[in-house]
């Protein structure tokens, strides 16, 4: 009896071993299972971090008006001496809107750029300061006149020399021109006395002169 209870205990536990170590078998792979769910959801959320695509949001438009654009000197600045930028606030010279647009639009393509003149056609000119393009070449001349603007051929630059920004000389007439129009304003104009008395003598011109003319056939006067 004791021999058979015996066996029955072996028995079980060989069963109870073996239930036990397929359980931890199925576990361990569950495990396994879910570690490897979990690496390739790790996996995927790398990939789709490393292929994301950026997607550039419109700028938030202010509903009562423009957007608010401010100026940062990441987005570029110029480089431009204090005595330039100091003249301009207090210029020796009278200068218009227009003048100032095209001295700012000739200092960006200039400066801007390193250069102290360049080549700068009228349409570009015309598309940075909103001026027609037929008044440009105007604006530039008045600038040029007053030494503001100086020319090296085709090309357009900021005279750096501030001392000789100034208004243009203007023209003097010479004393002979003057007497010339002077002698112009001066001139009679035409009366109508005159005429009056030439319609007047044709008359006494005219007996005077049948006077004088003799008859045909009449014998000349004896001489003495």
């Amino acid at each position: 009896m004791k021999n058979a209870r015996n066996c029955d205990r072996v028995t079980r536990l060989k069963t109870n071993r073996k239930t036990s170590l397929k359980q931890n078998r199925r576990q361990n792979k569950t495990h396994v299972a879910l570690a490897g769910i979990r690496g390739s959801h790790s996996l995927t959320r790398l990939i789709m971090a490393n292929t994301a695509q950026i997607i550039n949001f419109p700028e938030a438009v202010n509903s009562e008006g423009p957007a608010i654009v401010k100026a940062d000197i990441e987005n570029g600045y110029d480089r431009l001496a204090h005595d330039i930028t100091d003249t301009l606030a207090r210029p020796p010279v009278k200068l218009s809107a227009r003048e100032y647009q095209v001295i700012m639009a000739v200092i960006s393509k200039t400066y801007r750029f390193h250069k102290s003149v360049d080549w700068i056609a009228n349409g570009q000119l015309a598309e940075l300061t909103g001026i027609d393009e037929t008044n440009i070449s105007k604006v530039k001349g008045a600038l040029i006149k007053k030494r503001i603007l100086i020319t090296e051929g085709r090309k357009v630059g900021i005279n750096p020399v501030i001392s000789e920004w100034s208004e243009p000389e203007k023209s003097k007439m010479t004393p002979q021109v003057k007497n010339d129009l002077n002698s112009q304003k001066r001139l009679p104009k035409k009366s109508k006395t005159t005429k009056n008395k030439v319609e007047n003598d044709s008359p006494q011109k005219k007996e005077t002169i049948t006077k004088e003319i003799e008859p045909k056939g009449s014998c000349p006067p004896p001489r003495t």
